[in-house]
């Protein structure tokens, strides 16, 4: 089995950032700031969780793809514009959106929301693949195509000026496309020289949403490669989801064409059990050569 292990990497943008889903709810804004309050007890804080899943890989010898929330590639910055983005326009926006807190910063004061150090540290290390998830998670697939490039361009512009060169990207909340005008994001990741995207499925927004985990071979859409996302984990899931996702791992084993992509979230590993409870059978089967891990840019040729 082909696997692949790929984390959207947030840090402390998981406190601003707002969700289309449900944003038609009145009670929408009350929860959105409970499950905030929430986070500050449940979730790591500034750059914990990133800092201990790269020292557990790294430890273990195991690939990873980081598609980071691409402000994060900064060092410092004195607030929007960065690379002459656009701000984001959709309806769905509170009224102090993530740009409206974001007055500039950099990596001593603000270490949440400035990891550049920490990622040109680990740019060169041969076992991580470094994409992007969107410049500040934005949803572009519901923005114009303006907007949309000029984001996405903005957070290629991020990561280069670290001497990364993304190939792979994950769109927030894994809203890839809209029925609407599914090619807007699509069209900005080629303009920009991304050519993987972890995908899930098409939207139809407000109205409902098509996503699904499953394994399935990579495809071709749009002028770039599909790898769908096949399960999700997070650092603060129970044993029993944890089991659940080893149980649906095994059973897959047998799989040659297709690509298993287990994904998660940097900022909920306060603790990194759930990572070791998974990578203990993980790499047992690697060492039994039922397992082949791998990053995005191994599969592009």
């Amino acid at each position: 089995m082909r696997f692949i292990l790929s984390i959207d990497t947030e840090a402390d943008f998981w406190k601003y950032i707002q969700s289309p889903f449900g944003s038609l709810s009145k009670s929408y804004k009350v929860k959105w700031h409970l499950n905030r309050l929430r986070g500050y007890f449940r979730y790591a804080k500034d750059r914990e969780g990133i800092v201990q899943i790269v020292d557990f890989l790294k430890k273990n010898k195991i690939p990873a793809n980081f598609n980071v929330v691409a402000h994060l590639y900064l060092k410092q910055c004195n607030g929007w514009p960065h690379f002459n983005e656009q701000k984001p326009n959709a309806s769905w926006f509170f009224k102090k959106d993530w740009y409206y807190w974001d007055k500039g910063g950099d990596f001593k004061s603000k270490p949440g929301l400035y990891v550049g150090d920490f990622f040109e540290k680990h740019s060169r290390n041969r076992l991580f693949d470094f994409g992007i998830h969107n410049f500040a998670h934005e949803c572009l697939s519901l923005e114009n195509q303006a907007i949309s490039d000029s984001i996405v361009s903005a957070a290629v512009s991020a990561a280069k000026s670290l001497g990364i060169r993304p190939v792979s990207a994950s769109a927030p909340f894994n809203i890839t496309e809209d029925i609407k005008s599914p090619e807007t994001l699509y069209n900005s990741l080629k303009k920009s020289g991304i050519q993987i995207v972890r995908y899930m499925g098409y939207e139809d927004y407000p109205g409902g949403f098509s996503h699904a985990f499953r394994m399935v071979k990579p495809f071709k859409k749009h002028g770039l490669l599909m790898i769908n996302g096949s399960n999700y984990f997070e650092g603060t899931n129970s044993i029993e989801k944890i089991n659940s996702v080893i149980l649906d791992i095994k059973n897959n084993l047998d799989k040659k064409e297709e690509v298993y992509c287990l994904c998660c979230h940097d900022f909920t590993f306060k603790s990194i059990k759930n990572l070791q409870t998974i990578f203990n059978e993980v790499l047992k089967w690697r060492e039994e050569g039922k397992i082949k891990i791998i990053t995005m840019k191994n599969l592009v040729k």
